[in-house]
């Protein structure tokens, strides 16, 4: 016998009615669903009434104290649960657990960015999350646009905030000063130094650091007349060319510091005008709610939290 088609209308139905069917079905009453699903018993009776007619079925029947299911509502009833259970599953959050978590991310860094904060990172990151990727690449002088489309999740950088749906949050503030190695001639004349800066001819300046400061000057404005610059691509680099030579290097304090404890050079008595700048953690708001995400962000916030400051005395 050929089965009559159901007149049914699926643009009438929401979710709130495919739950009161799946309701109906596992409590066998109104009154039941209806405190499945914390609504009044008037409130359930007339959602079933648009559900039967969005369906063009009487769906439940009452029977010996319970409902008797319709063969149509029977045909759908496992469908509509799957369906439910599928809905659920596929939003529901899924908690990030560093522990656990392969995630990986791609964070962008600058040679000054990597010097200050991978070490520390990489040391956080092995204890806490042994399971975690993350994949440096070169950041730029501008905010990346990676970070819109999701190639890449940070940039750790100094550029100043981007423009649009970019966040971006201060991590540490650092400046710029001269150093030489610790043998230069240039340390027999320190009381000199802060009256002459024509004792300081040959500077080197890594890309890096002229984006940071770019107006960064000896002190009283002047220039530094008579030197010869020199522009490295690398804030490491520099350091190594002055640590054998004459020159003298224009760098973060972060960095020179640590080669001073290092007795790699020493910094000059030499306070430069116009030299702090600060570097920042960047990231597209699209993933401020991802949980993976905001934990990897208070990670290296805490991390450059703990990076001891090195102020002149």
């Amino acid at each position: 016998m050929k089965q009559s088609t159901v007149d049914a209308r699926p643009d009438q139905l929401d979710l709130n009615l495919l739950r009161l069917f799946d309701a109906l079905r596992t409590e066998g009453s109104v009154s039941g669903a209806a405190r499945r699903l914390r609504l009044t018993q008037s409130g359930a009776s007339r959602a079933l009434a648009r559900l039967r007619d969005a369906l063009g079925d009487p769906l439940f029947l009452p029977a010996n104290g319970g409902l008797l299911l319709t063969p149509y509502a029977e045909r759908v009833a496992d469908h509509v649960r799957c369906a439910l259970e599928m809905l659920t599953a596929s939003i529901a959050r899924a908690e990030f657990d560093p522990c656990r978590s392969e995630r990986r991310f791609v964070v962008a860094m600058t040679d000054y960015s990597e010097a200050v904060l991978l070490l520390a990172l990489c040391r956080r990151l092995e204890v806490e999350a042994p399971g975690v990727r993350v994949e440096m690449v070169q950041a730029s002088h501008a905010p990346p646009r990676g970070l819109g489309d999701g190639a890449l999740d940070l940039s750790i950088a100094v550029h100043a905030p981007g423009a649009g749906r970019l966040v971006s949050r201060k991590l540490l503030r650092d400046e710029l000063v001269a150093a030489a190695r610790i043998d230069h001639p240039v340390f027999l004349r320190h009381a000199s130094l802060r009256d002459d800066c024509d004792a300081l001819q040959h500077v080197v300046v890594a890309s890096d650091a002229l984006s940071f400061a770019p107006l960064a000057v000896p002190p009283g404005g002047r220039t530094w007349r008579g030197a010869r610059r020199l522009q490295s691509q690398s804030l490491l680099a520099s350091a190594l060319l002055v640590a054998q030579t004459d020159w003298i290097a224009i760098l973060p304090r972060l960095l020179a510091a640590e080669l001073e404890r290092r007795t790699m050079l020493r910094i000059l008595p030499v306070r430069l005008e116009h030299a702090a700048f600060d570097l920042r953690l960047h990231w597209h708001e699209r993933f401020r709610a991802d949980d993976g995400h905001r934990w990897l962000r208070g990670v290296i916030r805490d991390v450059a939290a703990q990076i001891p400051l090195h102020t002149p005395a």
